[in-house]
């Protein structure tokens, strides 16, 4: 049921309700949306009633998705934003509150391991993920990383810093002419453009 390709709100919430009972889906999100702009919030909400659960601790989350439910009804979708790493795991401990309305959980991160899957699963749920989203920057870092080991910049910019320019450097190796061999060429291996 995980769906890695971007979002399915409209189609996955839509086809679930009734015709002729049809209303704006209410989604929530965890946190902020502002990263998404202005105008894509706008053309959102023509289609979607959007409120935001303001961050909490993990340990109030399930609460304060109770509360909210209580107050406004039932969630068709659930959006968890970049910022979701304090809550991990994202569990039935946690995600109990959504059931039986949620339809779809979308989170904003590439993976998707933080999720209790098979139990979201026999929820009925569906779970998307944004599989390229932080693929190119990953790629970027491993890449910045490796170059750090061969160069060894690290211990040339403390000693840089330090005013000890040169003492105690040995020569670094030179990458050029270098094999890489990239183990597993997900989608980061994938983007890597190593020359």
């Amino acid at each position: 049921m995980i769906r890695a390709e971007g979002y399915y709100l409209e189609a996955v919430i839509m086809n679930s309700i009734p015709t002729g009972l049809q209303k704006k889906p209410r989604v929530l999100s965890l946190g902020t949306t502002k990263h998404l702009g202005e105008d894509f919030i706008a053309e959102f909400q023509r289609e979607f009633d959007l409120s935001v659960l303001e961050i909490c601790p993990r340990g109030q989350l399930k609460s304060r998705l109770e509360d909210d439910i209580k107050e406004h009804g039932p969630v068709d979708g659930f959006i968890i934003g970049p910022n979701s790493i304090p809550y991990y795991p994202f569990d039935e401990e946690v995600l109990s509150p959504l059931v039986p309305g949620c339809k779809i959980i979308a989170s904003l991160t590439s993976g998707y391991n933080m999720f209790a899957v098979e139990w979201i699963a026999k929820q009925g749920m569906w779970l998307t993920n944004t599989l390229d989203a932080v693929a190119e920057p990953t790629a970027d870092m491993a890449m910045f990383l490796l170059l750090a080991v061969f160069r060894n910049t690290t211990n040339a910019e403390q000693s840089a810093r330090a005013g000890t320019w040169r003492n105690n450097l040995n020569p670094t190796h030179d990458p050029s002419g270098c094999t890489l061999g990239i183990v597993g060429l997900g989608t980061i291996g994938k983007v890597s453009n190593f020359t």
